[in-house]
């Protein structure tokens, strides 16, 4: 990457780089990221054009963690499709169509 800086993951295609930064549920930096880490140093990179994935592992509310607080006016998430909503909002509207955010459940939990 741009600056000697490493992203969590690197898709290379030919003439572009797709950085991924992955953080877990408990990060306690996984509200700002977005910003912090991957527009901030990934994105900006020449070959990736702006393009980036923000990926969040949801090891869901069983877990022995607490999921930080977000900032306001969000409330802490009940699921990963809440947290994946929330986060969403935290991406800038002028980079919307190059930003992608995943939440990806592995907390084995069996749904009501």
């Amino acid at each position: 990457m741009a600056a000697d800086k490493r992203a969590d993951i690197v898709a290379w295609l030919p003439g572009m780089k797709l950085p991924i930064e992955l953080k877990r549920d408990k990060h306690p930096e996984v509200w700002n990221s977005i910003q912090d880490q991957l527009e901030r140093f990934y994105t900006r990179d020449p070959e990736s054009l702006g393009f980036g994935i923000y990926a969040v592992l949801w090891f869901g509310k069983n877990h022995l963690h607490l999921i930080p607080k977000p900032p306001t006016p969000l409330k802490s998430p009940a699921s990963a499709d809440e947290m994946e909503r929330q986060l969403r909002t935290l991406v800038p509207a002028e980079r919307q169509n190059r930003i992608a955010v995943i939440v990806l459940d592995v907390s084995a939990e069996i749904p009501d």
